[in-house]
C-alpha cells in the first residue's frame, strides 16, 4: 500500500489553449476524470496499472502511474 502515485501531463495540444488559465481550465478537468476513475476503482493504485490520459479532443497526453520505490 505504499506506492508511489505519478502523474504527468504534457500540454503541448490545441485542447489546452494558449494562456495558463486554459492550461488550468483543462487540466482540471483532467484531474477530475482521474478522481472519478480512482473512486470507481481504488484497486488501481496497486501498481500494476497505468491509467491513460486524454484531453477534450481525445488525444493521449498523460498517465497516472503507480509503482514501488
Amino acid at each position: 500500500m505504499d506506492n508511489i502515485v505519478q502523474i504527468k501531463i504534457c500540454t503541448e495540444n490545441a485542447a489546452f489553449g494558449d494562456t495558463y488559465s486554459e492550461q488550468a481550465t483543462e487540466i482540471a478537468g483532467l484531474l477530475k476524470v482521474l478522481i472519478s476513475k480512482l473512486q470507481d476503482d481504488p484497486t488501481r493504485l496497486d501498481g500494476t496499472d497505468s491509467i491513460g490520459i486524454f484531453d477534450t479532443n481525445g488525444n493521449r497526453v498523460g498517465a497516472l502511474i503507480t509503482y514501488k520505490e
